[in-house]
């Protein structure tokens, strides 16, 4: 209790006190510029079938079994309320730009897919399926042709947090979808593949 002259001894022991937690609590939230202990896990979109700029396996592409590689997902935002997946490829021969008015194809697109996902299984799915570059509600796999440059194209999976479901029925394209996404993508999170079709022949 401070009293008489002593009050302002007391202030300014209790201001310096206060100083002292102040920096203390700083000096854990802050280590050498670094946030350690309140670092949040980075969002990550990954795959156990291939590495990323890697070449995506045949099993996954038009020469094998056309089925979607497995990936992982990691890092989710607290706040955010679903995922949706894209998969494009922006390499295809400029013929097809110019006949078909594109500036990639779409192989894939998963929507609404609940936050808790960890992993989209080898040939699986989650959430709803927007439609692909083919009209189907699938994933369809790499399959450059081999006689057009470039032979050796990039696949990019997109994954992106959301703050909002959207309100999209199955079959929605990737425009829709992407129309849909406009200010309420809270992170996204990229894993590039490629294939050359080339070397298969």
């Amino acid at each position: 209790m401070c009293l008489g002259a002593a009050i302002l001894v007391c202030m300014k022991w209790s201001l310096g006190a206060l100083g002292a937690v102040l920096i203390f609590v700083m000096g854990v939230l802050i280590v050498g510029g670094r946030e350690t202990p309140m670092r949040m896990e980075t969002f990550t979109l990954t795959s156990s079938s291939f590495a990323e700029n890697e070449s995506i396996p045949e099993l996954f592409t038009c020469d094998g079994a056309n089925i979607s590689p497995e990936l992982h997902i990691a890092g989710v935002p607290t706040d955010a309320v679903s995922l949706v997946l894209l998969v494009d490829d922006p390499d295809i021969p400029q013929v097809f730009k110019e006949q078909r008015g594109i500036d990639d194809f779409d192989h894939w697109a998963l929507f609404n897919i609940p936050v808790n996902t960890v992993v989209i299984p080898q040939g699986g799915t989650a959430g709803l399926a927007g439609v692909n570059g083919r009209g189907e509600f699938e994933y369809t796999g790499p399959c450059p042709p081999p006689d057009l440059k470039p032979s050796k194209h990039r696949y990019i999976f997109t994954l992106y947090a959301l703050d909002i479901e959207l309100a999209l029925s199955a079959g929605a394209t990737h425009d829709e979808i992407r129309d849909a996404m406009e200010g309420h993508i809270l992170a996204e999170a990229t894993l590039i593949g490629v294939y050359d079709r080339s070397k298969q022949e």
